[in-house]
């Protein structure tokens, strides 16, 4: 009998996330320790979905330029979040989602059933979703050649690689012995902190 076609419905997790896009970002990374999560579905006034937060946003904007000598408690979700936000059917096939991630760099797309947002589907999910097949070992996930940081490098230096290499984590070594780990809420956590005491600071000598 031919195994059945595996939709996006039975790996999604449900419900997302959500936060108004006019909440501050302080309010954004404080939901995402809470409940666990590396990204937000982001909404308007009337709970309509306009766009997506990931930590890795929030690392990326508040590292840079653009919000030079600005407060982070004055920076809004709408200011960093993506829109308009990739989107996939829940009948949608699992390898279509898989596809729109590595085409798009994106790490969650929101699910929609007749454009009602129904849950997102994210590396997680297929990651989980993988764990469950017979025979896949970490071995086969993952990537020899994952960059690595040592303990003396700045933070700035940290996001670089980062954005550069699409990593989410990065292995910190001291003479190849790991001691750490850096990830993108850690950096967007730290990039908070600098941008909301020191706003006038050079972000590359942090």
């Amino acid at each position: 009998m031919p195994k059945r076609r595996l939709l996006v419905k039975d790996i999604m997790s449900r419900p997302g996330v959500a936060i108004s896009k006019d909440e501050i970002v302080e309010v954004a990374l404080d939901l995402m320790e809470r409940r666990g999560v590396t990204h937000l579905l982001v909404l308007n006034k009337e709970g309509k979905l306009v766009g997506v937060l990931t930590a890795r946003d929030i690392m990326d904007g508040l590292g840079s330029y653009r919000f030079e000598k600005i407060r982070a408690r004055r920076i809004y979700v709408s200011a960093l979040m993506v829109e308009p936000p990739l989107i996939i059917e829940q009948n949608s096939d699992v390898r279509r989602a898989v596809n729109i991630m590595i085409s798009h760099r994106v790490e969650v797309i929101p699910v929609v059933d007749d454009s009602e947002v129904v849950g997102v589907v994210s590396e997680t999910d297929i990651i989980r979703l993988l764990r469950g097949e017979n025979g896949i070992t970490a071995k086969d996930l993952m990537n020899p050649r994952h960059p690595k940081i040592d303990p003396g490098q700045r933070v700035v230096h940290a996001r670089v690689v980062m954005l550069e290499t699409r990593s989410r984590v990065l292995p910190v070594c001291d003479r190849n012995r790991l001691v750490g780990l850096v990830t993108e809420m850690t950096l967007a956590k730290t990039f908070y902190q600098v941008r909301e005491n020191f706003p006038s600071r050079i972000m590359d000598s942090v």
